[in-house]
């Protein structure tokens, strides 16, 4: 029985969850994908993630600049390449990575100016997602 076939994973009794972390493996942390398929699969409506595709495009932007931005510039200041956190390692955290760092949130905070949540007026996965990272960063900052 192949791995990726549906007998395999019905004979698994794998979750929607458990097949979102086989596809992603173990190592990623697929939390926006498992948001967008919760949202899709089992909202009441579209607010959280928007089928209209401009308002949708927004979220996808905001997800995908959290993911390949701030969440990227947070690993680069806070983790070492190991994925040991650097204060663990007794280094300190390069000065170039900060300013990335910042500049980060700076743009998070150009999203924010005149709406209520980034991706526009309603709140969204990527607001939840955002979150997620700055309170990483939040967390990270008091334990140095």
């Amino acid at each position: 029985m192949r791995r990726n076939s549906c007998d395999w994973l019905r004979a698994r009794h794998l979750t929607p969850v458990s097949v979102l972390r086989w596809f992603f493996g173990d190592r990623v942390n697929p939390h926006r994908a498992i948001m967008g398929y919760f949202v899709n699969q089992y909202a009441k409506d579209d607010s959280l993630y928007p089928k209209d595709p401009k308002k949708r495009a927004m979220v996808d932007q905001k997800l995908y600049f959290d993911i390949g931005t701030l969440y990227q510039r947070f690993l680069n200041y806070f983790v070492s390449i190991n994925l040991m956190p650097i204060a663990w390692k007794g280094m300190k955290p390069d000065a170039e990575a900060l300013e990335k760092l910042e500049e980060a949130v700076g743009f998070l905070n150009s999203y924010l100016e005149g709406q209520g949540w980034v991706a526009g007026e309603d709140i969204s996965i990527a607001d939840y997602a955002i979150a997620v990272t700055m309170s990483n960063i939040e967390v990270r900052e008091q334990a140095d």
